[in-house]
């Protein structure tokens, strides 16, 4: 299949690996999504940004209010993590190779030993 790639992801919380299909040669969006990730509630100042982007009224109905609270507190948590973790994608996909070898390494020996390096591992991501 010449312009498609399929890459095994890695299992969280499941014993499925879901599957990665990538189309060579199709233009992409540019708006890049919204990824929410886990290790910034470990940090103190998280909770701080979140409640002050959110807890912002907005003279319209409910759903409205709703709309322009995801939008602020999203540009407001992406500008803080670009700040706070310049690096925030690497660590992530440093952390998900890492957890991708440990399924690898239990799949050829499903060991108790091997089972909680790799529930560590997915714990880490």
């Amino acid at each position: 299949m010449g312009n498609l790639d399929i890459q095994h992801l890695t299992r969280t919380g499941s014993d499925h690996a879901p599957l990665l299909f990538t189309c060579k040669g199709i233009i992409q969006n540019s708006i890049r999504p919204f990824r929410f990730i886990k290790f910034w509630t470990s940090r103190d100042d998280f909770k701080e940004v979140l409640k002050d982007n959110w807890n912002v009224e907005y003279p319209s109905n409910i759903m409205v209010q709703w709309k322009l609270r995801q939008k602020k507190t999203k540009q407001a948590l992406t500008k803080w993590s670009r700040d706070m973790f310049r690096d925030t994608f690497k660590q992530l996909k440093i952390r998900e190779e890492i957890m991708k070898m440990k399924e690898d390494l239990f799949e050829l020996n499903p060991s108790t030993a091997n089972r909680s390096v790799l529930q560590l591992a997915q714990a880490r991501v």
